[in-house]
């Protein structure tokens, strides 16, 4: 193999896997509008509550991102990717789960912290890998 299909093979993994993170980011973003109906009748939200816990997820976010760039730093990139996925599942479980407003606001909280760590460190680590 050349260098230069060695390069191209990289891009291609590193254009795959930050796709797939923007992918579940969207698909995270926007799956709570499916949802909403939904928990609003199994938890007799109020209006409040609904945007509540629709808006709990730009903070969360913001938060994922800045941590994104210390934890990567700090222990590398592809562990900072780990942890946004673990970060994904416990919000999965927590929104499953939710048995109060409470419990689907932190549950879309942790999901945007997830979203913003994701995004950081998936763009860091594509242009730490690209030739």
């Amino acid at each position: 193999m050349t260098t230069a299909e060695a390069e191209r093979r990289v891009v291609a993994r590193a254009a795959v896997i930050v796709g797939v993170g923007g992918v579940a980011f969207g698909l995270d973003l926007g799956a709570v509008s499916g949802a909403l109906e939904g928990a609003r009748t199994a938890l007799d939200l109020s209006p409040a509550e609904v945007a509540v816990a629709v808006a709990v997820f730009a903070p969360g976010e913001c938060l994922g991102g800045l941590l994104g760039g210390v934890l990567g730093d700090r222990a590398g990139r592809r562990a900072a990717i780990g942890a946004a996925a673990l970060l994904l599942i416990a919000s999965s479980v927590f929104l499953a789960g939710a048995a109060s407003s409470s419990w689907l606001v932190l549950g879309r909280f942790i999901s945007g912290a997830a979203a913003g760590l994701s995004l950081v460190a998936q763009i860091a680590w594509a242009s730490d890998v690209a030739p």
